[in-house]
């Protein structure tokens, strides 16, 4: 599933043609990340799709797609072993960048052919310069907003944190598929607010979730999470 935007379609259109279209998920409108990864889970579930998932923003760049994904089957891995987990991709940082979000790793869950697995103490989004300083200095990592985990987990979370935005996309679940999808969800959209994944799923449940490090990649990677793709794994 790729998840975008209309008032964008005059910059994706030429980039999507040799993309079937029932896994794009066009939204009428920005409504944050929370928003559009929903949106796109619901879809799955429409499709009967009920395993594992990995959630991917856009505009990453990662200079060598084979290394990086062996991480994210790892993590795909730990989920079949815990299927309630969460797992994030997490970078060792190498600056002390404030822009991006951290992750404070806690205690090891699981050791993977990837490496370790820790629980997730704390999000740190967006720290001051002084206080990355001192997250680079305890070997925090950053968040790649990579995610893994099974649907169901995800749906989870998402009816525990935002209730009444669960029970509106539920609803129209038997529209999606159908010639009237694009209309009800463009009321819907008339009728929410912006959510981020990152301040309500993420930050909110953090105890929940854990972390896998992207050790020994040997490439480059850069985020700036603003759209997102959802690839299933089983």
């Amino acid at each position: 599933m790729t998840v975008l935007s209309q008032p964008h379609q005059r910059f994706f259109k030429p980039l999507v043609c040799d993309i079937a279209e029932g896994n794009l998920v066009v939204q009428p409108r920005n409504r944050g990340t929370a928003v559009a990864i929903l949106y796109a889970l619901f879809r799955l579930i429409r499709q009967g799709r009920r395993g594992t998932v990995a959630i991917f923003p856009c505009d990453h760049y990662v200079s060598d797609d084979r290394r990086f994904m062996l991480h994210v089957q790892a993590a795909s891995n730990v989920v079949d072993e815990f299927p309630g987990q969460l797992v994030l991709l997490g970078i060792p940082a190498d600056a002390p960048e404030s822009r991006y979000g951290w992750i404070e790793p806690g205690d090891p869950l699981k050791l993977t052919n990837a490496g370790p697995v820790f629980r997730i103490r704390r999000f740190w989004e967006k720290p001051s310069p002084d206080i990355a300083q001192e997250l680079l200095r305890q070997g925090f990592l950053w968040n790649s907003f990579v995610v893994v985990a099974r649907i169901t987990a995800l749906l989870d979370l998402f009816a525990r944190a935002l209730s009444s935005l669960y029970i509106s996309f539920a609803q129209l679940l038997s529209f999606f598929g159908t010639t009237s999808e694009t209309k009800i969800i463009g009321r819907l959209y008339d009728s929410i607010a912006s959510v981020s994944f990152s301040d309500t799923i993420l930050t909110g449940f953090s105890t929940e979730l854990s972390v896998l490090p992207v050790r020994d990649f040997g490439g480059t990677i850069s985020a700036s999470p603003l759209a997102c793709s959802i690839q299933s794994l089983n």
